[in-house]
């Protein structure tokens, strides 16, 4: 995994500064059919870097003819941490990736 160290030396965890990785390798490891929710009601909690690697990823499968394609769920922590679940409408990522 590559690391940045600026990155890891915040982390006082050592366990944890160990999994620290690209977008692209943290985009690797997300399977075709994955639904994946994420937060932030700001730009902060949002990981910018890793929907686009992920994009990138199902981009060149599907140019490959293989299909690859995941659900992608944006919504407050509020919600998603109640037990019915996240009741908010899901887009593809694939559309992402073709703009």
């Amino acid at each position: 995994m590559a690391t940045c160290l600026a990155t890891t030396s915040r982390i006082l965890n050592s366990s944890l500064s160990q999994r620290v990785m690209s977008a692209e390798e943290a985009a690797a490891l997300i399977d075709s059919g994955t639904r994946i929710c994420m937060s932030g009601f700001t730009g902060s909690g949002y990981p910018k870097a890793v929907p686009l690697a992920l994009a990138r990823r199902i981009a060149d499968a599907n140019l490959r003819g293989q299909k690859f394609q995941v659900t992608f769920v944006r919504c407050c922590a509020i919600i998603c941490s109640a037990p019915s679940g996240c009741p908010l409408a899901s887009t593809r990522l694939t559309r992402l990736a073709k703009a």
